[in-house]
């Protein structure tokens, strides 16, 4: 089941202006976050985020009390249906425009909701030959623009992994094609830091925070002296990566460790308070 709303239509969402320059271009942020049943998980933080990449790249986006209201309304549906654990996508583009790059003058917003499962198993990665460009402005932006990343998912999927991974184009590990990235190094967990052409992540942000994980970038030759792998994101928590192409990983009782610690943070009131 899908719960839309958009700001035009409300529930009764359908459709998009074929000339929205979301789909046109490209020209749009947004937000994917976890709802429990305590709400959503980092909702400041995703906000936050979705601010900030606004203003990097001069989009107009709705007030932030309008976008808690729209929420809201969601979390309404979401628990008529009784659906307790769901992804929610805020998707905010720059709205229907001329033809050709000019943006338009009243910005396009809309949210959809589904119902996933809580179970994740330890995941199969293969190292996409696509490279991360780390000196992107798109780097920090939850951008719509999402080709590359589409492109390096779509072809790991179709050689039967779970997931990509991409690295920058000095060689350094950057990120997953839909998350972050985690390794254990001298009995260090440490993921890359921005400088790595990585997504800020939420996941990341909080177990940098929170569980004390070091940013540190690592070569993609050093993978060979990994101890362990794990992807992180807001939605996901923490997942254990068992093979990257051909290698398989030892599985680290510090990312065990993490899993579990990630997965009890989620249960928390501190990141549903608005």
């Amino acid at each position: 089941m899908i719960i839309t709303w958009s700001v035009t239509d409300g529930f009764n969402a359908t459709t998009v202006d074929i000339a929205d320059h979301g789909l046109l271009v490209g020209d749009g942020i947004f937000e994917t976050m976890k709802v429990t049943d305590q709400g959503v998980f980092a909702l400041n933080r995703h906000l936050n985020r979705l601010i900030a990449g606004a203003e990097l790249i001069d989009l107009q986006i709705p007030a932030r009390t309008e976008i808690l209201a729209a929420i809201e309304l969601v979390l309404d549906k979401l628990k008529q249906s009784n659906i307790a654990q769901a992804r929610l996508r805020l998707t905010v583009t720059s709205g229907a425009g001329p033809v050709g790059p000019e943006r338009g003058k009243e910005p396009f917003w809309f949210i959809r909701a589904l119902a996933i499962s809580p179970k994740r198993n330890a995941v199969k990665v293969h190292h996409s030959e696509i490279v991360r460009n780390e000196f992107s402005i798109l780097n920090s932006v939850k951008s719509v623009s999402y080709l590359e990343t589409v492109v390096a998912y779509d072809r790991a999927l179709k050689l039967g992994f779970q997931e990509a991974l991409l690295s920058n184009t000095q060689g350094y590990l950057a990120e997953g094609a839909f998350s972050n990235l985690l390794f254990v190094v001298k009995d260090l967990v440490i993921t890359p830091t921005l400088k790595s052409g990585c997504l800020p992540g939420v996941g990341r942000q909080i177990v940098i925070e929170q569980f004390g994980v070091q940013e540190v970038d690592l070569l993609k030759t050093e993978l060979v002296n990994s101890q362990g792998a794990a992807l992180v994101s807001s939605i996901r928590g923490v997942q254990l990566i068992e093979s990257i192409d051909a290698v398989v990983l030892p599985q680290s009782p510090a990312l065990g460790d993490l899993l579990k610690k990630f997965d009890h943070y989620q249960s928390l009131p501190d990141e549903y308070v608005i």
